[in-house]
């Protein structure tokens, strides 16, 4: 078996409006050696795959991330691919040992805007840091053969 050398990966993140820019150096860019970009979610699942050392990554909501530069053997390494979990190339970079490096950072898209509310009646305040009280239970007006019936709806 031939035994490649796997440098140790470094990744920048840096954040503009947004999106956040990823770059990958130090790793191994010898013929046979593949560099790939894996973002996955909270839950380990993979979504953005992208081949190369650097790309940019924005989300449409607020979540929690962890970028991975995946260097590897090209002959020995599991492609990633969207939809499937870090954990397979994670176990599959652990199993063959020089032959992959797996470096990570974490990610996070936060809200910083302070919510605006609008529409509301007069008479009601809004705090944020008051529970919202629960909906009081409705009567439910049905009409049969033109006569009324006051039902509760539980």
């Amino acid at each position: 078996m031939l035994k490649q050398e796997i440098l140790p990966l470094i990744l920048i993140l840096y954040a503009l409006k947004g999106v956040i820019n990823i770059s990958v150096t130090g790793n191994n860019t010898s013929t046979g050696i593949s560099q790939y970009i894996i973002i996955a979610d909270a839950n380990g699942d993979i979504v953005k795959v992208t081949q190369g050392t650097s790309d940019t990554f924005t989300w449409p909501e607020c979540g929690q991330f962890t970028a991975y530069s995946y260097n590897y053997v090209t002959s020995l390494g599991t492609l990633p691919v969207v939809g499937d979990n870090i954990s397979t190339i994670q176990s599959d970079c652990t199993a063959n040992g020089e032959c992959c490096e797996l470096a990570s950072v974490p990610l996070e898209f936060v809200d910083t805007s302070p919510p605006v509310i609008t529409g509301l009646p007069p008479d009601i305040t809004v705090n944020c840091f008051v529970n919202i009280p629960a909906m009081p239970e409705l009567p439910l007006l049905i009409i049969v053969s033109e006569v009324a019936w006051l039902l509760e709806y539980k």
